[in-house]
C-alpha cells in the first residue's frame, strides 16, 4: 500500500463526477461560497478544509485547480449526488459507501489519505468529506438511465438541482460539469457522451 497511490486518488478530480445544473449567474451573499439548490455553502466552511500552505491540484489535462476551488466542488459533488440519489428513491446504506469508498481507495487506508491530503495542505477533516463525495458520485452509476454525460443531465434536471457559485471561483459549467474547467477527458466512462478509453489517472502538482 503506497501513499502515492492514494495521493493520485486526492488529485483526481475524475474520480469524482462534477455534477450541477446549468448556471444563472451567481448573486450569493456576502461569505458564501456557493448555493446548491438553496442551500448554503459558506466560506467559512471552505476555509476550515484548507490550511495556509494549501497547493492547487493539477488535473490529467494539465489544467489547474485551487485548493479552495477543489475543496467547494468536493462539497458540490456530495450535496448534487445526494439530491438525484434522493429524487430516484434511492438512499444509500452505509455498506454502500463503505464499499464506494475502499473502491476509490484501492489497496491503500483513510490514515494514507490523510496524510496525502496534508501533504497538499489540506486539513485532516477534510478527508471524510472528500471520500464520503467520491463514493456519493460514484453511487450515481447505481440511477437508472445515466449511463453517460446526457443521462446525468437528464438526472440533474429531474432532481431540479441548481447551483450557483461565488464569482471569486469563476463560474459553473453543467457542460463540462465542473469550476471553470474542461473536464470532459476526466471523466469516469460511465459518464463520457460517448465510449472510449478509460480515462487517465491525474496527478498532483509540485
Amino acid at each position: 500500500m503506497r501513499v502515492r497511490r492514494v495521493a493520485a486518488v486526492v488529485a483526481a478530480a475524475a474520480i469524482v463526477p462534477l455534477v450541477a445544473s446549468a448556471l444563472s449567474g451567481c448573486d450569493t451573499k456576502v461569505g458564501t461560497a456557493g448555493v446548491v439548490s438553496g442551500e448554503r455553502i459558506s466560506e467559512e466552511t471552505v476555509s476550515s478544509y484548507v490550511t495556509p500552505k494549501a497547493q492547487s491540484v493539477q488535473l490529467n489535462n494539465g489544467q489547474t485547480i485551487a485548493a479552495r476551488s477543489f475543496v467547494l466542488q468536493t462539497l458540490v459533488n456530495a450535496r448534487v449526488a445526494e439530491e438525484v440519489l434522493a429524487a430516484n428513491g434511492i438512499t444509500p446504506t452505509d455498506q454502500q459507501i463503505a464499499a464506494a469508498q475502499q473502491a476509490a481507495l484501492g489497496q491503500a487506508n483513510e490514515d494514507q489519505l490523510v496524510q496525502a491530503l496534508a501533504a497538499r495542505g489540506f486539513a485532516p477533516s477534510f478527508e471524510p468529506v472528500y471520500l464520503r463525495a467520491v463514493a456519493l458520485s460514484q453511487l450515481l452509476a447505481t440511477v437508472p438511465g445515466i449511463t453517460d454525460q446526457q443521462g446525468l443531465q437528464n438526472a440533474l434536471s429531474k432532481a431540479n438541482v441548481t447551483v450557483d457559485v461565488n464569482p471569486r471561483y469563476g463560474t459553473w459549467d453543467s457542460t463540462q460539469l465542473a469550476l471553470n474547467s474542461d473536464l470532459a477527458s476526466n471523466l469516469p466512462p460511465y459518464l463520457k457522451a460517448s465510449s472510449g478509453s478509460p480515462s487517465p489517472t491525474a496527478t498532483p502538482t509540485g
